[in-house]
């Protein structure tokens, strides 16, 4: 069921990765861009997943940093 979810959100304009210093803060359609569905392969052969972190999408990449310095954050705080 998520599958199905998230591929009807990308596929109605969501960007892959809302990070928008990523090569993958694309949406389908834009140019270079082919393909549909929650993979992205870029150039170099790359492949890249995405998830949902929190309302927004980031590709594996950028949401497994956020993911790094939310504990970070946390631990300082501590």
């Amino acid at each position: 069921m998520d599958q199905i979810l998230l591929e009807d959100c990308l596929e109605s304009g969501t960007l892959f990765c809302n990070n928008p210093e990523c090569e993958l803060h694309v949406r389908v359609g834009s140019p270079g861009v082919h393909g549909i569905g929650n993979w992205a392969v870029l150039e170099n052969g790359h492949t890249f997943g995405r998830g949902r972190y929190g309302n927004i999408f980031l590709c594996d990449a950028c949401g497994l940093r956020q993911v790094r310095e939310l504990a970070v954050i946390q631990s300082a705080a501590r």
